[in-house]
């Protein structure tokens, strides 16, 4: 299994720090549901990205902005690893 480097994890960490400030979620699951996604994502826990599938579609199918790029990044990433 590929792992990301300390410093890669890290640079991913506080270059979205910035976008989640100026975010609107405009509901708590969708937020809950991002900060487990992150959370998964920073333990290498691809198998708890991918249970989540269906509620990341079900929020990310119509929007189009940085955040939903951010969450189809960890989906994709859950899947090739």
């Amino acid at each position: 299994m590929m792992r990301l480097s300390a410093i890669t994890s890290l640079l991913i960490a506080l270059s979205t720090s910035p976008l989640l400030a100026q975010y609107d979620f405009g509901d708590k699951k969708f937020e809950k549901l991002y900060y487990q996604l992150e959370e998964f994502y920073g333990d290498y826990d691809y198998e708890g990205i991918l249970d989540k599938e269906e509620d990341i579609l079900e929020y990310v199918e119509e929007r189009q902005d940085t955040l939903t790029a951010t969450i189809y990044s960890f989906l994709g990433e859950a899947y090739y690893i």
